[in-house]
């Protein structure tokens, strides 16, 4: 089966293109960066506040913004490398209110339940991108 690869016009696009391309590949690479990103965003901030519940929902809210400013990152071919470049203009709240979905789970539950959250929409997005690889038509095959 060949590659289809579409055109990549930003980051978002470059992953769609890698997931309909190499699933498996993608599925362990997204396992690997939710477990880091719960490292990052959750434990690490979490730990250092330890059990203070009074500041830890500020911890989670500029943990939150920076783990969604952190999905923004914009991405150019340089001499044949991909490299960052700066942010897109916003902030997007669906990942931040996820971001703050997975610092409560992380508190209430542990790390290894945040770890599973995010792997869980993560292969949710993964599985349904490559569903609309297969019933949505291909650049190519539009008049």
């Amino acid at each position: 089966k060949a590659l289809r690869i579409p055109i990549k016009e930003s980051a978002s696009d470059e992953i769609m293109a890698i997931v309909t391309a190499e699933p498996t590949a993608v599925q362990k690479l997204f396992d690997g960066m939710a477990i880091f990103e719960e490292i990052t965003f959750r434990l690490v901030p979490s730990s250092i506040i330890g059990k203070s519940n009074r500041s830890h929902w500020f911890a989670g809210i500029i943990s939150s913004m920076a783990f969604a400013a952190m999905h923004q990152l914009e991405t150019k071919e340089i001499e044949g490398q991909f490299k960052i470049t700066g942010f897109e203009k916003k902030l997007p709240i669906h990942q931040f209110i996820f971001g703050l979905y997975l610092w409560h789970v992380q508190r209430a539950r542990g790390f290894d339940h945040a770890v599973l959250a995010h792997r869980t929409i993560n292969r949710t997005i993964i599985s349904f991108v490559r569903f609309l690889d297969k019933v949505l038509p291909q650049p190519s095959s539009l008049p």
